[in-house]
């Protein structure tokens, strides 16, 4: 399983902004009608755990008012093999570009 190098942070620091625990973000992004637990979310956070399936990161966007297309960016920036790096100068600059920023900025009115 490939980790959350920069999907976890992005997470991690848009949560403490917000002054929320990983519970009370999970219980506000919930999948099948089940709250994220707290250690799944720990294991994003900290690049245990890959980024979860699109819808998760839509709802995770929006529950912590980030820009939705930034973050399935960063998301599937994550899961790509290291290899495309280093053949894709453009993709390789675009990483670069996501992990110096290091997080989204805040959509509007969040």
């Amino acid at each position: 399983m490939r980790r959350a190098l920069l999907f976890g942070p992005v997470i991690f620091e848009r949560r403490r902004q917000l002054g929320w625990t990983q519970d009370a973000l999970g219980r506000k992004v919930r999948v099948r009608g089940k709250p994220l637990s707290k250690g799944y979310l720990s294991g994003i956070e900290n690049g245990k755990t890959a980024p979860p399936a699109d819808p998760v990161v839509l709802k995770l966007a929006a529950a912590l008012g980030l820009p939705r297309e930034r973050l399935l960016l960063i998301a599937h920036l994550d899961k790509l093999p290291p290899e495309l790096f280093e053949a894709y100068p453009a993709l390789r600059a675009l990483r670069d570009q996501v992990v110096a920023s290091r997080e989204p900025t805040a959509q509007a009115g969040a």
